[in-house]
């Protein structure tokens, strides 16, 4: 698993060993926050572990400190983990999600409550990126074999998003003070849709400058590439007409 020496130990669970079930049920019950903050088995039975394309116990020093499953629904490949309570913030998660992500090379998806700024951290530090939003929770993918061109795609995705979003923005900076007032204060919803409008366009500059940043990453991987003999057109950097992400 690389790096992942503060991990002494990885058990996969087979879905067909009682023993397994019953261990996965009994860590994630005994945390206080457990089903409360990992709501996946607040709507399913711990039997759903055998649809599961990898399910797995994470230990350090002989005690249970994580789980992690890949699980495959509605056409994709969902991530989930659970750190425990008097673990979290020592670097567990990074260990899990890599061991995670290495066991499949399509792309993993997840589900992250919108106040729960740490995961997102971690996650967006991991590559993923949002997928959509409502409310509630946030909805992140990442793919795990993009190339120049699906990059790209991204970016021209989140730029019209960001261009949609700036028409918002420019409605406001036309309005006189009394209109501002007007629909966003004097409205019984108008400060909730402020928040939202400025939000989305903070959001979304991240997600471009992260993006950026990819695109830029891959460009001198292709070089380096290049530069050592690699052939490019192997699907793995370019590849042929597409349509937009």
């Amino acid at each position: 698993m690389g790096n992942d020496s503060i991990v002494t130990k990885k058990k996969i669970i087979s879905s067909n060993n009682g023993e397994d079930l019953e261990e996965v049920k009994k860590f994630i019950l005994s945390n206080p926050n457990g089903c409360k903050n990992f709501r996946y088995f607040q709507k399913r039975d711990f039997s759903v572990i055998k649809n599961h394309i990898f399910t797995c116990l994470y230990y350090s020093n002989e005690n249970v400190i994580g789980y992690g499953h890949l699980d495959y629904e509605d056409g994709k490949i969902w991530l989930g983990i659970i750190i425990s309570d008097n673990n979290k913030s020592k670097g567990f998660g990074n260990i899990i999600i890599d061991d995670l992500i290495s066991k499949t090379k399509k792309p993993i998806y997840l589900s992250v409550d919108k106040d729960n700024e740490i995961a997102q951290r971690l996650y967006k530090n991991k590559k993923f990126i949002i997928f959509k939003e409502n409310n509630k929770n946030i909805i992140m993918v990442k793919n795990m074999a993009d190339t120049l061109g699906t990059l790209v795609d991204k970016l021209t995705t989140v730029d019209l998003k960001m261009w949609n979003n700036q028409e918002l923005l420019y409605e406001i900076r036309r309005m006189t003070f009394d209109e501002y007032k007007e629909k966003y204060f004097n409205s019984e919803d108008g400060a909730n849709k402020l928040w939202n409008v400025l939000k989305k366009a903070c959001d979304l500059n991240v997600q471009r400058n992260q993006l950026i940043n990819e695109v830029d990453e891959k460009i001198l991987e292709i070089i380096n590439a290049k530069l050592s003999g690699e052939e490019l057109d192997n699907g793995k950097f370019l590849q042929r007409a597409h349509k937009t992400y």
